[in-house]
């Protein structure tokens, strides 16, 4: 079933309009010119090969489309294809009642399908629901992946160059990190460091770079010296050598030997220890002599290692470009570590050597510094391999580039490979699942098709062009149509046939007979098929204005026919059960209240049927739902509208109109040929009044309305003389009130 058609960009739909339902039997009401034949030509049309449809449908069950249905429409399209442009008429293969075992077959088989039919709308109900799941989960994948391109584009990024082309879509930045392979293993640079080289290589001022120079001081044969494992002591000869050294106190002695004047002869000065006059001549030669000779000559070397040792400790200058170069940001705190070391080590070193010059007699172990220079210069060799690299790639640096792209990309796949896999797991489940249910579907399309199949080879055995034919020559006689009939071609084929007359026979019909006839021919269609290998779809029908040239005498009949043909109200009708759908439009006022309210009060109990009107104003024309009661609302706004003499003069003359069709047409059933011949509607003051209500047709597209005929108290008078001459004199004066 249809439940929504929506129209918009097509005159007079300049704004969307919408029509909503829920029911099978569907009136539309409007004026001429609000936009009723759009609807049905936008429909009829979709019916063409290769047409593009300008009217958007939507229908109950989600799978379904324009190849679940068959809409066939009524309308002047309909009218023009089948009679006017062809001396002959498709036949209407319809189901012969003789052949019981094949009809038997052919409901069964419409019995299984429409069984194997909501089995299938329940797979793709399913199929749907997985297919949300699908979506949800790639949605969330994507929203995932998008965060790369949220935190490394931007024109202050680095990165933002690896992103090109990655930036306006998630699904194209989602497609590519799916297209990289992931490598097994973490990578083996950092983002940081990347991103370093990128800088370096787009800043302002990217050129070669100097290497870095190695550490070039020899500390080995120093620290190695024999000399400080030596205890120094005075020299053995002396006197008193002995007792000093057996006293262990060489050093001290040597340190009290600057607070004695080692000039002053003959002459007895104070021990510096004991502050006692003890020390004379004799005794301070021999302590000169004691620390002269290979003690000073020891002492002078040791002066000597350390001045050695200072020169090559103050060649120790930190290299600046670990601060300065991005490039060397992930050795920096190696080399400040291994240089630190270093330095504290030396530092170490000559403070023992100053120790031992103070304390000659002291053995001292010089700490080694060579583990510590072999270890700071592997990270400046490693810093000039970075260094020479970086030169190489300054050299080629768009090269450079797409490599240190291909990298980061890398990188990406590493960090978003948990997420990624889940989502391929999950995408793997999904896809098992949905071919799962794909081949069910298949399974139930083959034998929808199989019993498709089985139809079409039975109406083989009961198709019958003849009993369309009876049908339709039955209903001309029933309406008082007997000077023309229709008679078979062909197998496939009609004509009409008129005695005396073998061609144009539809042309030289009345318009109240061409719409007769081809109206009975579209009620046959819509039980049959114009094929006899067609196999069933959902019917919707469409009619437009059917009684738009028609008499009065046949619109009451003609509004019979269709709620008889197309609606519940006849329950014998079997046909009925065959249409899905069925839409009637009009501008008729009381046909349309008609069809309403027989509809209403027929045996269908559900009232399964809405009420539409296509209302038109400057803008655009829109559809309203209305309700019953609603009707005689519109009969009130016509002389609302007829009141009002500034109001504009068709449109006055189109209520007067659509007043006295429903007044005397619906309300009072009275023939307006009676009165309009009455002698007062002769006055010349009336006639184009009379030329305009009382047209037979005015909806064939020759309706032209003169505005220079409108004079709006002619049209006033003559309008009242309608009701007077009627005999209707109060209900005009109430109305007019």
């Amino acid at each position: 079933m249809i439940t929504r058609m929506e129209i918009e960009g097509i005159p007079p739909f300049k704004q969307k309009a919408v029509l909503q339902t829920d029911k099978k039997v569907n009136l539309i009401y409007g004026l001429n010119g609000t936009g009723k034949s759009t609807v049905s030509n936008l429909l009829y049309d979709m019916n063409k090969d290769g047409y593009t449809p300008k009217i958007k449908i939507e229908y109950d069950n989600n799978t379904d489309n324009q190849n679940s249905y068959e809409i066939i429409v009524y309308n002047k399209k309909f009218v023009r294809d089948n009679f006017y442009e062809s001396n002959v008429i498709n036949g209407i293969f319809s189901l012969s009642k003789d052949n019981a075992l094949a009809q038997k077959n052919i409901e069964n088989a419409e019995i299984k399908i429409k069984e194997l039919d909501e089995k299938r709308k329940q797979k793709n109900d399913e199929k749907k629901e997985l297919e949300d799941k699908i979506q949800i989960q790639i949605t969330d994948t994507q929203n995932k992946i998008w965060e790369i391109k949220t935190k490394f584009s931007g024109s202050s990024s680095p990165f933002d160059f690896c992103l090109t082309g990655l930036k306006g879509e998630k699904a194209a930045l989602f497609k590519h990190i799916t297209s990289i392979q992931n490598v097994d293993g973490a990578p083996k640079r950092r983002i940081e460091e990347i991103e370093n080289e990128i800088k370096e290589l787009n800043s302002e001022n990217a050129h070669k770079i100097q290497l870095i120079n190695g550490i070039d001081i020899n500390l080995n044969h120093i620290e190695a010296d024999p000399i400080f494992q030596k205890t120094i002591i005075g020299n053995e000869k002396s006197s008193i050598s002995q007792f000093i050294k057996e006293m262990g106190n060489s050093d001290w002695v040597k340190k009290g030997m600057q607070y004695i004047c080692t000039e002053q002869e003959n002459e007895i000065q104070k021990c510096p220890f004991c502050q006692q006059e003890t020390i004379r001549n004799e005794f301070l030669q021999e302590l000169k002599r004691c620390f002269d000779g290979a003690y000073k000559e020891d002492i002078c070397k040791l002066n000597e290692l350390l001045t050695q040792y200072q020169t090559e400790y103050n060649k120790m200058v930190e290299e600046p470009a670990f601060d300065k170069l991005m490039l060397l940001q992930s050795l920096k705190l190696n080399y400040k570590s291994a240089f630190s070391n270093l330095k504290s080590i030396l530092e170490k070193n000559i403070e023992l050597i100053k120790k031992k010059i103070e304390n000659p007699s002291l053995s001292i172990e010089m700490n080694k510094s060579s583990e510590y220079i072999i270890s700071l210069s592997k990270i400046i060799e490693e810093s000039n391999l970075k260094i020479a690299e970086f030169n190489k790639r300054i050299e080629k640096k768009e090269e450079t580039l797409l490599k240190l792209k291909d990298e980061f990309w890398n990188i990406m796949r590493s960090q978003y490979d948990a997420v990624l896999t889940s989502h391929n797991k999950l995408m793997n489940e999904f896809g098992k699942t949905k071919n799962a249910i794909g081949n069910e579907i298949e399974e139930l399309d083959r034998k929808i098709i199989s019993h498709q199949k089985t139809i079409v080879e039975n109406r083989e055995k009961t198709v019958n062009v003849d009993q369309a034919i009876k049908n339709i020559n039955d209903a001309l006689v029933d309406m008082g149509i007997v000077d023309f009939k229709i008679i078979k071609h062909s197998d496939s084929l009609y004509k009409l046939s008129r005695e005396g007359q073998e061609s144009d026979v539809f042309e030289s019909l009345s318009e109240g007979e061409k719409l007769i006839i081809s109206l009975l021919y579209f009620i046959e269609r819509c039980k049959g098929n114009i094929r006899k290998d067609n196999s069933n779809r959902k019917k919707v029908i469409v009619i437009d204005d059917p009684i738009s040239s028609l008499s009065h005498i046949y619109i009451y009949n003609v509004g019979r026919l269709l709620l008889r043909e197309f609606t519940d109200s006849n329950p014998s009708n079997s046909y009925v059960k065959r249409y899905n759908q069925v839409f009637i439009l009009t501008h008729s006022l009381y046909f349309f209240h008609e069809m309403a309210m027989r509809k209403h009060k027929s045996q269908d109990k559900a009232n399964n049927q809405k009420l539409f009107r296509i209302v038109k104003d400057q803008q655009s024309s829109r559809i309203e739902e209305m309700k019953l009661s609603e009707i005689q609302n519109d009969y009130q706004a016509y002389w609302m509208i007829v009141k009002d003499p500034s109001s504009h003069p068709a449109l006055i003359a189109n209520c007067m109109r659509n007043i006295i069709e429903y007044f005397f047409g619906f309300i009072e059933k009275e023939d307006l040929n009676t009165i309009f011949n009455d002698e007062k509607f002769q006055s010349p003051n009336f006639q184009a009044f009379y030329r305009y209500i009382n047209r037979e047709s005015h909806s064939d597209g020759t309706n032209i309305f003169d505005l220079k005929e409108f004079n709006y108290d002619d049209f006033k008078n003559a309008f009242k003389l309608v009701f007077v001459t009627a005999g209707y004199e109060k209900h005009y004066n109430n109305m007019m009130e």
